[in-house]
């Protein structure tokens, strides 16, 4: 059964899982397992979308087609390193 947590929480979450992945591509998969790992339970996937997509159009967080693996790879950018103070 997935949990709902603070809109903020759960965006904060999806850059942590990125900033752990020490800048080696994620699968959204990947992030998701991450995210429910460190919360210590299922995020809930609307909600989990939602942070994605706000990281993503927020400039935290940026996607590229990994064309060899037929894959969406997503990792965190500079500005979300800043928004976390992850620097």
């Amino acid at each position: 059964m997935s949990r709902r947590i603070t809109t903020e929480r759960a965006r904060q979450k999806v850059r942590e899982a990125l900033k752990l992945a020490a800048g080696d591509p994620q699968t959204e998969a990947q992030i998701r397992e991450t995210v429910d790992e460190l919360l210590g339970f299922r995020l809930d996937l609307q909600q989990f979308q939602e942070a994605m997509e706000h990281n993503h159009t927020s400039r935290y967080i940026r996607s590229e087609f990994v064309k060899d693996a037929d894959v969406t790879a997503w990792f965190i950018t500079k500005e979300g390193l800043a928004k976390e103070n992850l620097i």
